[in-house]
Protein backbone atom coordinates (compact mmCIF):
# COMPACT_ATOMS: atom_id res chain seq x y z
CA UNK A 1 0.00 0.00 0.00
CA UNK A 2 1.48 3.31 -1.09
CA UNK A 3 0.57 6.55 0.61
CA UNK A 4 1.76 9.88 -0.79
CA UNK A 5 1.50 13.07 1.26
CA UNK A 6 2.34 16.60 0.17
CA UNK A 7 2.94 19.33 2.73
CA UNK A 8 2.86 22.88 1.39
CA UNK A 9 3.13 21.48 -2.14
CA UNK A 10 0.66 20.18 -4.71
CA UNK A 11 1.52 16.68 -5.90
CA UNK A 12 0.96 16.38 -9.66
CA UNK A 13 0.23 13.16 -11.54
CA UNK A 14 3.74 13.18 -13.02
CA UNK A 15 5.23 13.44 -9.54
CA UNK A 16 3.06 10.54 -8.32
CA UNK A 17 4.08 8.42 -11.30
CA UNK A 18 7.76 9.13 -10.65
CA UNK A 19 7.46 8.28 -6.94
CA UNK A 20 5.57 5.04 -7.62
CA UNK A 21 8.15 4.10 -10.25
CA UNK A 22 10.95 4.65 -7.74
CA UNK A 23 9.16 2.52 -5.14
CA UNK A 24 8.48 -0.23 -7.68
CA UNK A 25 12.22 -0.39 -8.35
CA UNK A 26 12.69 -1.53 -4.74
CA UNK A 27 10.50 -4.60 -5.24
CA UNK A 28 13.30 -6.42 -7.06
CA UNK A 29 14.69 -7.47 -3.69
CA UNK A 30 11.58 -9.56 -2.90
CA UNK A 31 11.21 -8.25 0.63
CA UNK A 32 7.72 -8.00 2.05
CA UNK A 33 7.21 -4.24 2.10
CA UNK A 34 3.98 -3.83 4.06
CA UNK A 35 3.61 -0.07 3.88
CA UNK A 36 5.17 2.66 1.75
CA UNK A 37 4.71 6.28 2.74
CA UNK A 38 6.23 9.15 0.79
CA UNK A 39 6.17 12.63 2.33
CA UNK A 40 7.06 15.60 0.13
CA UNK A 41 7.56 18.97 1.85
CA UNK A 42 8.19 22.38 0.38
CA UNK A 43 10.32 24.70 2.49
CA UNK A 44 9.46 28.36 1.93
CA UNK A 45 12.90 29.53 2.98
CA UNK A 46 16.36 28.08 2.73
CA UNK A 47 18.49 26.87 -0.11
CA UNK A 48 16.96 23.37 -0.31
CA UNK A 49 13.35 23.87 -1.32
CA UNK A 50 12.13 20.25 -1.57
CA UNK A 51 12.37 17.60 1.15
CA UNK A 52 11.40 14.01 0.27
CA UNK A 53 11.06 11.31 2.90
CA UNK A 54 10.46 7.59 2.29
CA UNK A 55 9.05 5.56 5.18
CA UNK A 56 9.17 1.84 4.37
CA UNK A 57 7.72 -0.72 6.76
CA UNK A 58 9.18 -4.14 6.01
CA UNK A 59 7.80 -7.37 7.43
CA UNK A 60 10.06 -8.97 10.11
CA UNK A 61 12.40 -5.95 9.98
CA UNK A 62 12.62 -2.42 11.29
CA UNK A 63 11.06 0.54 9.53
CA UNK A 64 13.42 2.31 7.14
CA UNK A 65 13.24 6.11 6.97
CA UNK A 66 15.17 7.87 4.21
CA UNK A 67 15.31 11.64 3.96
CA UNK A 68 16.81 13.91 1.29
CA UNK A 69 16.58 17.61 0.49
CA UNK A 70 17.30 19.44 -2.73
CA UNK A 71 16.22 22.21 -5.05
CA UNK A 72 14.90 19.97 -7.87
CA UNK A 73 12.16 17.43 -7.15
CA UNK A 74 13.23 14.74 -9.64
CA UNK A 75 16.93 14.91 -8.74
CA UNK A 76 16.05 14.67 -5.05
CA UNK A 77 13.71 11.75 -5.76
CA UNK A 78 16.55 9.96 -7.56
CA UNK A 79 18.85 10.44 -4.58
CA UNK A 80 16.21 9.13 -2.17
CA UNK A 81 15.68 6.13 -4.45
CA UNK A 82 19.41 5.37 -4.46
CA UNK A 83 19.59 5.60 -0.67
CA UNK A 84 16.55 3.34 -0.28
CA UNK A 85 18.03 0.83 -2.72
CA UNK A 86 21.28 0.79 -0.77
CA UNK A 87 19.54 0.40 2.61
CA UNK A 88 17.36 -2.48 1.40
CA UNK A 89 20.31 -4.16 -0.31
CA UNK A 90 22.28 -4.02 2.96
CA UNK A 91 19.32 -5.45 4.86
CA UNK A 92 19.01 -8.31 2.39
CA UNK A 93 22.74 -9.10 2.48
CA UNK A 94 22.62 -9.10 6.27
CA UNK A 95 19.80 -11.68 6.13
CA UNK A 96 21.80 -13.88 3.73
CA UNK A 97 24.87 -13.75 5.98
CA UNK A 98 22.80 -14.70 9.02
CA UNK A 99 21.27 -17.66 7.18
CA UNK A 100 24.71 -18.83 6.03
CA UNK A 101 26.01 -18.69 9.60
CA UNK A 102 23.07 -20.75 10.86
CA UNK A 103 23.65 -23.38 8.19
CA UNK A 104 27.39 -23.46 8.94
CA UNK A 105 26.77 -23.77 12.69
CA UNK A 106 24.32 -26.63 12.17
CA UNK A 107 26.78 -28.37 9.86
CA UNK A 108 29.59 -28.09 12.41
CA UNK A 109 27.38 -29.53 15.18
CA UNK A 110 26.71 -32.73 13.25
CA UNK A 111 29.05 -35.58 14.01
CA UNK A 112 30.37 -37.72 11.24
CA UNK A 113 31.86 -41.15 11.64
CA UNK A 114 34.37 -42.69 9.34
CA UNK A 115 33.31 -45.76 7.43
CA UNK A 116 35.43 -48.33 5.79
CA UNK A 117 34.64 -49.55 2.28
CA UNK A 118 32.45 -52.47 3.42
CA UNK A 119 30.24 -50.28 5.59
CA UNK A 120 29.99 -47.74 2.77
CA UNK A 121 28.78 -50.38 0.30
CA UNK A 122 26.31 -51.72 2.88
CA UNK A 123 24.92 -48.21 3.40
CA UNK A 124 24.29 -47.83 -0.32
Amino acid sequence: MTQITGKKIKITDMMKTAMIGTLNGLKKYNLSIEKEHVIVKHNAHGKDDINIEFVLTIKKHDTIIINESGSDFYVTLGKVGEKADKAIRRMREKDKTTKRRKIKDNYEKEEFTEMDEEELYEAI
